[in-house]
């Protein structure tokens, strides 16, 4: 075939004659309103098959970008850049095809959002033009932002590492300025996915504050400016909020967002821990989250608080410190609804990993409020696992199982009571040194490791349940299409019975004597047969 031909040379020995035919070609097959009856002659000579247009656009996204660079002769360790492109023309030819090849890019992600295949031959081909958009900054900002869109906005892990993997190739070359425009472009898009998490993309939210972390990893100075932006804006949001602390200003700190997006610094801050400057930004973190702690602690953000102490237990995991978290986690346990007897509902298990407010019908359930004193003892074991090894430990404790006392002996339910007695013994177990049963740090370790479990529990249950939809999905798709084909052939079916009973009708009709057609020849011939019956009753 005459396209293949052209392929060989461009592969072989590229002159830049063959390369402005292949752009011309990639212009007009990636159109797609080519007129039928009259169409370009260059199209007619090398498109002589329907798969032709496909392999034009696959090979000029895919390929001409590495011959682009050999026929420049444009080492591979070496940027490719204007200069490289001596002759003026061949300047815009080239920067013609880059603009053409970013819309149909663009176009195609518009278009085919659901299908993934498309998606992932998309971040292939900007992967391969980056090599050569580094002559052409803003285009290269454009395949750049279309990557992160790309990253952002589908839930397919594989969609998501691929994107990640051709900014990332980039992003290491770039200039310090630059790198930190691309970690804010990431963290803009984190922060548009973060704003609502349930199950079916809890592993996806996950997953883009390892890829955040990553890239802070590889400029720790640039990252340093972006979390600490980031930060200032979060206090400044809470101290506006602060005015006035209505539902709407509540709200406005106690979200999805807000949790997220402290979870996201937590781990930036906690990777690499007292070996870069990140680590000063640890002190005014624990800070601010803690102001969020106090910023409005009613029962309804409860939950919202727990997860908020989950995420400074990370920070004291990794770093020894102490946050005196306890004072927060004891005022939960001290709560009101803790001391009131509640029935036992049959409203469902509350999530406390994804949720963040308390519905009216789980604040009257007994059930509910178990589970929560279960979810505060954990913390406090966890909490107390960090530091078990420290000599003032049994000091700090003492005072602690006086407080814990004190509280369960207002407890409603019995239940409860025992639950915090548990966790007395395992303290004054553990520092009695005692062995044989269950010490404060693997009881720890195994609460932590119920919860992973829990976790991935959880994300393959919602993984199975979306698969299954889909097939059901397919499932109707093939009755309502069984339907439909049952409904067209009734109706074939009674347009024949029609028109049987319409053949039947017209033979009947031309079995008729002649006189039917005629209505005076009707009357003579019952005038002569009334004659005729006269004569023979004479």
């Amino acid at each position: 075939m005459i396209i293949n031909q052209l392929f060989e040379k461009l592969t072989e020995s590229p002159n830049f004659k063959s390369i402005s035919l292949l752009i011309k070609l990639f212009r007009l097959a990636s159109k797609g309103d080519q007129d039928e009856d009259q169409p370009d002659q260059a199209i007619a000579k090398y498109c002589q098959e329907p798969e032709d247009y496909s392999k034009i656009i696959q090979f000029s996204l895919l390929q001409l970008p590495n011959i682009l660079r050999d026929f420049y002769q444009v080492d591979y360790a070496e940027t490719f850049k204007r200069e490289h492109i001596e002759s003026h023309i061949h300047q815009v030819i080239i920067r013609g095809f880059f603009i053409k090849a970013m819309n149909f890019l663009e176009h195609t992600i518009e278009t085919q959002e659901a299908q993934e295949g498309t998606i992932l031959f998309v971040i292939r081909a900007l992967g391969n033009l980056n090599i050569v958009l580094t002559a052409f900054e803003s285009l290269q900002k454009k395949a750049l932002k279309l990557l992160i869109q790309i990253w952002g906005d589908h839930l397919s892990l594989q969609i998501k590492l691929q994107a990640f993997v051709q900014v990332r190739k980039v992003f290491q070359s770039m200039a310090d300025h630059q790198q930190q425009d691309i970690m804010k472009k990431f963290y803009e898009k984190y922060l548009e996915s973060a704003k609502h998490v349930l199950w079916r993309n809890y592993e996806a939210i996950n997953f883009m504050i390892n890829c955040i972390t990553e890239l802070c990893n590889l400029n720790m100075n640039q990252a340093y400016q972006v979390v600490y932006l980031s930060l200032q804006k979060l206090v400044k949001k809470i101290r506006d909020a602060s005015v006035s602390k209505n539902q709407q200003n509540v709200l406005s700190i106690y979200n999805q967002q807000t949790l997220n997006v402290l979870k996201l610094w937590a781990q930036v801050i906690c990777t690499h821990k007292r070996e870069n400057q990140l680590a000063d930004l640890m002190p005014p973190f624990i800070q601010i989250t803690q102001s969020v702690l106090d910023f409005y602690p009613c029962i309804d953000n409860y939950t919202f608080q727990l997860q908020l102490i989950d995420i400074l237990i990370k920070v004291s995991q990794d770093y020894k410190v102490n946050q005196n978290l306890l004072s927060y986690i004891l005022r939960m346990l001290n709560c009101a609804e803790l001391k009131r007897r509640k029935l036992k509902s049959s409203v469902k298990p509350y999530d406390f990993l994804i949720n963040i407010s308390i519905k009216p019908k789980y604040k009257q359930s007994g059930t509910f409020w178990a589970d929560f004193c279960q979810q505060i003892v954990n913390k406090i074991v966890i909490y107390l696992s960090i530091f078990s090894t420290e000599q003032w430990f049994y000091e700090y404790t003492l005072f602690l199982e006086k407080q814990l006392k004190r509280i369960s002996e207002d407890f409603g339910f019995v239940g409860n009571k025992i639950k915090v007695k548990e966790l007395i013994r395992l303290i004054e177990q553990h520092n009695k040194g005692e062995k044989g049963e269950s010490n404060l740090q693997s009881e720890a370790q195994r609460l932590i490791y119920e919860q992973e479990e829990l976790i991935k529990q959880k994300v393959m249950s919602e993984k199975q349940r979306q698969q299954a939809g889909e097939e059901l999905e397919e499932s109707e798709q093939e009755i309502d299409d069984e339907k439909e084909q049952e409904y067209v052939l009734d109706e074939i079916r009674k347009y024949k019975e029609d028109k049987k009973k319409e053949d039947v009708a017209e033979e009947d009709y031309e079995g008729l004597s002649e006189y039917e057609g005629d209505p005076e020849n009707y009357q003579e011939e019952a005038e002569e047969q009334d004659d005729l019956d006269d004569d023979s009753d004479n």
